[in-house]
């Protein structure tokens, strides 16, 4: 009996892309319709078009600097983890630290919603790090308190391994 030596055969790596846009997040607002006389056709805008569109210029910034050039595996499946970081209201504090406001809340439950910021995102990420944002299978959105640093969405996408 002739005794083989195992090859060693690599693993498929995952493909991980992160990106982080500093400021606050800006969510996918609400629609807004208006008739166009000249086009004869009902028109729909985003309440918040000029804001939303300045930040989602800025992850697609992120994203394109990010990983310049199409990634190698841009029709796979993808996993989307979204971190929203956000600043603390004032009354959060008092001259020793934390307030007991502060200490009580431990998420941010204000504005932006969770669902509209990841719809933004995920439309950002079309044509940039996936071919259309119905590759997303897996989204994870957290909020939570920005007391390490500046407000700030941190954006990891994960290819899913075939």
């Amino acid at each position: 009996m002739i005794a083989r030596r195992a090859r060693k055969v690599d693993a498929p790596q995952a493909q991980i892309l992160r990106a982080v846009v500093m400021g606050p997040p800006v969510a996918y607002g609400s629609k807004r319709g208006f008739y166009n006389p000249k086009l004869k056709r009902v028109m729909l805008v985003n309440s918040n078009h000029e804001n939303l569109r300045t930040w989602q210029d800025a992850i697609r910034k992120a994203m394109i600097a990010s990983h310049p050039g199409v990634p190698t595996d841009y029709l796979r499946p993808v996993h989307i983890r979204i971190a929203v970081y956000l600043s603390r209201p004032k009354n959060h504090y008092c001259k020793r630290g934390l307030s007991g406001n502060g200490l009580a809340s431990n998420f941010p439950t204000r504005k932006p919603d969770c669902d509209k910021v990841a719809r933004a995102v995920a439309d950002c990420g079309t044509g940039i790090w996936y071919a259309d944002d119905s590759q997303i299978v897996d989204l994870e959105i957290n909020k939570r308190w920005a007391d390490d640093g500046p407000e700030r969405t941190e954006i990891e996408l994960v290819m899913a391994i075939p």
